[in-house]
C-alpha cells in the first residue's frame, strides 16, 4: 500500500507540472497570437491607408486631365473666366464628403447613398496646388542670362523682405551675407568647378565621401538636396522650402505665385500691394486672374518702364505644373503621398521663348537687311487657292498628366 500512494505522489506531481507545462505554452502561444495580430491590424492598416491615399492620388490626376481637356476643348472661349476653369483643380477633396449644416437634404441623402454604395471603407483627404508659381532654383544654370539672373535676384529679395518684416529674424540673421548663400545654390547647379565667392567650390564641403563629388554640378534632383548646400541651415530650410522647386515654368506665375513671391518682383509690391494683387485675381468681380505685364502695372500704379528691374519672366497663362499632396487614414493609421505633375512640353516652349526674345534684344535674330523677295503677280488662269481650314480642336487627352516626382510617407 505504501509503494501505491508514493506512486500516486509522484503522477499528482508529474500531473501538476505538466499542467504548468500547458499553462506555460497557452501563455506563450497567446502572447505571440496577440502580438501578431497588433501587427498584421497594423501591417493591415497602412495597406487600407495607402490604397485611400493612392485614390486621392489617382482622383486629383483625374481632376488635372479634365481642366487640360476643358482647356484645349474651348480655349479662346475662356477668355475671362479662367479663375472658373481653375476650381476644378484648385479645390481640396476629402472622402467621405463633408456634410456641413448648410447641406440641403437632397444632397446629404445623396451624399449617404454614394458612401454606403462604395468599396472605400477608408478616409482620405487631398489637395492641388500650383508647381509652377515657385521659383526654379535649377534656372541658376539656365541657358538664358536673364533668366538666370533673375532667379538670383528674387532669392535675394525673399531674404530681404523676411528681414524687414521678421524682427526675430533680422537680429538671428542681419549679419547674414545671403548672396554667399544664393552663390552656393549656383555653385551646386553650373558646371566649373569655380566657386562664384571665390576659390575651388568642394573646399566648403569637408565631410563629402571619397568617392563623392560635392557640389555635383548637375541639376538639383530632389528638394532635400538643399539642406546640404553650404551655409543651409534646417530654419533657412524650412523658410525657402515653400516658395521654390525644381519644377518651374522659367518665370513667376503672377496668377499663382504667393505672397512672398510677387514681393519678390519689385519693390512697389509691399505687403498690401501683394494683398491686393491676390484679392483681385480670385475675385472675377474685381477684374479676375491678370492677363499681361500691362493689366498688373495698372492696376498697382507702377510706372512700366522702372517695373520689374530684374526682368523676371512674368507669366500669366494657365496653370500646367501640379503638386498633389493625398493622406489615407484608416483606423488610427495614416500614409501620405505626394506627386508632381510636370509640363515638359510647356516649359520648353517658354524657355525658347526667353532665349528668342534675348536674341532679339541683342540684334541677333533675323537681319533687318534682308529683303524680301518681291510679291509674284497673280496668274489669272491659276484657280483660286482654297480657304484654309479652321484648326481642329485637339482630341480629349486619354493619357494620364506625367508625373515626375512620387514620395510616400
Amino acid at each position: 500500500m505504501k509503494i501505491f500512494k508514493s506512486q500516486r505522489g509522484v503522477a499528482l506531481l508529474m500531473a501538476i507540472f505538466c499542467v504548468m507545462i500547458m499553462a506555460f505554452l497557452a501563455v506563450e502561444i497567446t502572447y505571440d497570437t496577440s502580438v501578431e495580430y497588433v501587427l498584421s491590424s497594423k501591417e493591415y492598416g497602412r495597406i487600407k491607408a495607402y490604397e485611400a491615399a493612392r485614390s486621392g492620388v489617382e482622383l486629383s490626376l483625374l481632376r488635372i486631365q479634365l481642366y487640360k481637356n476643358v482647356l484645349g476643348t474651348l480655349g479662346e472661349q475662356l477668355k475671362g473666366q479662367e479663375a472658373y476653369t481653375q476650381m476644378i483643380w484648385s479645390f481640396p477633396f476629402v472622402w467621405p464628403p463633408t456634410v456641413t449644416a448648410n447641406t440641403s437634404i437632397a444632397d446629404k441623402d445623396q451624399i449617404k447613398g454614394s458612401v454606403a454604395d462604395s468599396f472605400m471603407d477608408a478616409n482620405y483627404q487631398t489637395s492641388i496646388s500650383s508647381e509652377g508659381s515657385k521659383i526654379d532654383l535649377n534656372d541658376l544654370d539656365s541657358p538664358s542670362d536673364a533668366l538666370k539672373k533673375s532667379i538670383k535676384d528674387q532669392l535675394l529679395q525673399l531674404f530681404k523682405n523676411k528681414l524687414e518684416s521678421d524682427e526675430k529674424w533680422r537680429e538671428i540673421y542681419q549679419e547674414r551675407e545671403f548672396e554667399e548663400l544664393v552663390n552656393n545654390f549656383q555653385d551646386w547647379v553650373d558646371e566649373d568647378n569655380v566657386s562664384l565667392n571665390g576659390g575651388d567650390e568642394g573646399s566648403k564641403y569637408n565631410n563629402k565621401e571619397p568617392d563623392q563629388v560635392i557640389p555635383p554640378n548637375r541639376p538639383f534632383q530632389t528638394m532635400d538636396e538643399i539642406r546640404a548646400v553650404a551655409g543651409m541651415t534646417e530654419e533657412l530650410f524650412q523658410f525657402i522650402l515653400p516658395q521654390v522647386t525644381i519644377y518651374g515654368v522659367k518665370g513667376i506665375n503672377v496668377n499663382q505665385a504667393n505672397k512672398e513671391l510677387l514681393m519678390s518682383i519689385d519693390p512697389i509690391i509691399n505687403d498690401e500691394v501683394a494683398d491686393e494683387i491676390i484679392e483681385r485675381r480670385n475675385n472675377v468681380e474685381k477684374g479676375g486672374p491678370f492677363k499681361d505685364d500691362n493689366d498688373l502695372v495698372s492696376f498697382i500704379g507702377a510706372n512700366s518702364e522702372n517695373f520689374n528691374p530684374s526682368q523676371i519672366p512674368l507669366y500669366y497663362g494657365n496653370e500646367y505644373n501640379f503638386r498633389i499632396r493625398s493622406v489615407g487614414i484608416y483606423n488610427n493609421v495614416q500614409r501620405e503621398i505626394i506627386a508632381i505633375v510636370y509640363d515638359v512640353e510647356g516649359a520648353k516652349e517658354r524657355l525658347k521663348t526667353i532665349l528668342d526674345k534675348e536674341q532679339k534684344d541683342k540684334g541677333e535674330g533675323e537681319d533687318p537687311n534682308k529683303q524680301n523677295p518681291p510679291a509674284q503677280p497673280n496668274d489669272p488662269n491659276k484657280p483660286p487657292a482654297e480657304a484654309p481650314k479652321p484648326a481642329e480642336k485637339p482630341p480629349l487627352s486619354t493619357t494620364k498628366p506625367r508625373v515626375v516626382y512620387w514620395y510616400e510617407n
